[in-house]
């Protein structure tokens, strides 16, 4: 756009696009704006920020109830095959092996398959053939996704609430541009209990964060901590940490999912079209990606598809009506 649009020169634009990790216009004018604005006036989106007590951990696990009679785990699923059954219906069959060292295939037959992991790991299975559009998405080259990582250092004591200048919630930007920003807790603010402070770094500095080890990266994180702080935070660093990269996590191998120009455009209508008995979900498939909410929404759009497959429009229509799937009209 600057080039074509504004007419600006190689030199200029290469100064924008090198100024911020986001390079997708989109993505600097909303995300950005709703995670550094925290979804006030100033935002470009409404966004309004929730706590979990005790970590985002604890919403998975409240599902748990409700499906452990049925859930089965430890099978990474590595081949999707639509079959026909002997009333020439069509059903879907999901293959794994048992162990990485047994590579014969166990399988299992089911009505419809809803597919809830990101691209990054379905390029890993055995695929039919599906549609252009989304046989593309899934492709290598197709949906874009980025990395980032996560590290947790646990403090003795809030230092950062007390003192002339206090800090309850938000985030630091320290000198290192490898660190980028420092996170401060939002809740249980003014407390005499222990606290965290957390870096995150997405896109392509995580990626690089990836050939840390653990005790590097921590190090690298608690001597920015220093800088903005004072030494004496190093002193009160328990040695006790969290690291998460995303690129290292078995089951998916990335992040989140940050379409690249137009491929929200073109493949979110994909996703609404059932092939194989296959329904995709997951935030990738949402058209606000990136946060858990696009994946809540996504499910709300994959239960909906899956309730008109079964010709259950009533269904359908209280679903979307009382779990806010906004852009569906049934």
């Amino acid at each position: 756009m600057m080039r074509n649009l504004f007419k600006a020169s190689e030199n200029v634009t290469d100064a924008i696009w090198t100024a911020s990790d986001y390079d997708v216009f989109w993505d600097e004018l909303v995300h950005n704006s709703n995670l550094a604005q925290d979804g006030g006036p100033s935002s470009h989106g409404l966004t309004e920020w929730k706590c979990i007590d005790q970590g985002f951990n604890k919403l998975s696990d409240a599902f748990i109830p409700h499906v452990q009679d049925r859930l089965v785990l430890n099978r990474k699923i590595r081949k999707l095959e639509p079959i026909r059954d002997s009333h020439n219906r069509t059903t879907t069959r999901l293959s794994w092996y048992p162990s990485v060292s047994n590579r014969t295939f166990e399988s299992k037959d089911y009505d419809y398959t809803i597919m809830a992991v990101p691209f990054t790991m379905t390029r890993f299975m055995g695929l039919p053939k599906f549609s252009s559009v989304l046989g593309r998405a899934i492709s290598e080259a197709g949906l874009r996704f980025k990395s980032a990582c996560k590290v947790a250092l646990l403090f003795s004591s809030r230092f950062w609430e007390h003192g002339d200048r206090p800090i309850f919630g938000g985030y630091s930007t320290p000198p290192s541009a490898a660190v980028g920003a420092l996170y401060y807790p939002v809740y249980g603010l003014n407390e005499s209990r222990p606290g965290l402070i957390m870096h995150y770094r997405g896109g392509s500095w995580s990626e690089e964060f990836t050939s840390f080890s653990d005790e590097e990266h921590v190090q690298t994180v608690l001597d920015a901590i220093v800088h903005v702080h004072g030494e004496h935070a190093r002193h009160l660093y328990t040695g006790d940490y969290e690291r998460l990269c995303w690129l290292q996590d078995e089951h998916v191998g990335t992040a989140w999912c940050r379409p690249d120009v137009m491929q929200r455009q073109l493949y979110t209508p994909a996703y609404h079209r059932t092939e194989h008995n296959t329904i995709f979900i997951g935030e990738h498939t949402a058209p606000t990606n990136a946060w858990v909410s696009s994946a809540l929404y996504s499910a709300v759009r994959g239960t909906v598809q899956l309730l008109l497959e079964l010709g259950l429009v009533d269904e359908a229509k209280e679903v979307n009506r009382r779990w806010m799937g906004r852009w569906i009209q049934v």
